[in-house]
């Protein structure tokens, strides 16, 4: 569905923010 889609979408960018502000 969309919203899992979205939820999907927003965990990702969660964590490639983290590995972001690990380097």
């Amino acid at each position: 569905t969309a919203a899992e889609y979205q939820r999907r979408r927003e965990n990702f960018v969660k964590e490639l923010d983290f590995v972001i502000a690990d380097v």
